[in-house]
């Protein structure tokens, strides 16, 4: 597959290798082009001299040597400069991104440009696919699997579904993990009493999702139900995973694309990449797709 839709990779004031492997992998796997992004506001700076637009042109030039040197000569590269909020900024001018890379160290400026008012452009951000990467180097891959989190299987179709065709273009097995529990004094009675019961319905739930998908018979599916947070249970899969995969909460019109307590965690602590789907906007069939699609519906109710 070949895409003209650009793996867009947020460019830091600071190491950007980690992002830019990521990107690397991800470009030779869907024929896209890169493209980096720095957002800068000119100014004081709490930490160094002022922000102008000469400094940041510099950081630019710097991202897109390093870029040339990790991306290698076949993946096409390119660059620019954007007026404003760190992220926010990034986000606004990446719309028919095929995804959008940020390092951990945005994720402050991150959960702040998914949880503001809906105007316009914050519904754009809340359409696109977004991968969270940690400071350090990831492990290789190897035959680690794709990890997706699940909170309610029967209303998690769209992200079973394009966990199941993110497994499958890695060539990768599918960890689908659920977590279950119920609020104090009951849930001690209720896993005495229908635990492995509830257990059962929720992997026979989760395994007719599943069989919706074209690529199913194609990628080996291990499923994992665990009494507990989910927490500690995504991080310990995060351990031996390559990539995460959580869906992110829908648009609400006064709070923005929310995250949860849980996402902010997993975000802020997973050692591997977190990708984030907004899977309650959009159809289950291809979720990247979609968001393509999304952002053309919203060009043409403008």
């Amino acid at each position: 597959m070949v895409s003209s839709h650009p793996i867009v990779v947020s460019v830091p004031n600071g190491d950007l290798d980690p992002a830019l492997r990521f990107a690397a992998t991800e470009a030779a796997l869907h024929g896209t082009p890169v493209r980096l992004v720095h957002a800068y506001e000119p100014g004081p700076s709490l930490s160094g001299p002022p922000v102008t637009q000469a400094g940041a042109t510099e950081v630019l030039r710097r991202a897109l040597q390093r870029a040339e040197q990790v991306l290698g000569p076949d993946i096409e590269v390119s660059g620019g400069l954007v007026r404003g909020p760190a992220v926010e900024s990034v986000l606004d001018a990446s719309h028919e991104a095929w995804v959008v890379v940020l390092q951990r160290r945005d994720l402050l400026h991150l959960i702040r440009s998914l949880t503001r008012s809906m105007d316009r452009a914050a519904v754009r951000r809340a359409h696109l696919p977004l991968v969270c990467v940690p400071p350090t180097e990831v492990a290789s891959a190897g035959d680690r699997p794709v990890t997706v989190g699940v909170d309610a299987p029967e209303h998690s179709t769209a992200l079973l579904r394009a966990a199941v065709a993110i497994a499958h273009e890695r060539d990768a097995p599918l960890r689908v993990l659920h977590t279950w529990s119920f609020p104090r004094p009951y849930d001690d009675a209720v896993l005495q009493r229908v635990g492995r019961e509830w257990e059962a319905w929720a992997h026979e739930d989760i395994e007719n999702v599943l069989r919706g998908s074209p690529v199913r018979d194609a990628v080996q599916v291990d499923i994992e139900i665990h009494h507990g947070p989910p927490l500690p249970a995504l991080l310990a899969a995060a351990e031996d995973s390559r990539l995460m995969v959580l869906g992110r909460h829908g648009v609400h019109r006064a709070l923005g694309s929310r995250l949860g307590p849980v996402t902010r965690a997993v975000l802020h602590d997973a050692p591997c990449p977190v990708l984030l789907l907004p899977t309650a906007e959009l159809p289950a069939d291809n979720l990247v797709g979609a968001a393509h699609r999304s952002g053309d519906q919203l060009d043409r109710r403008a």
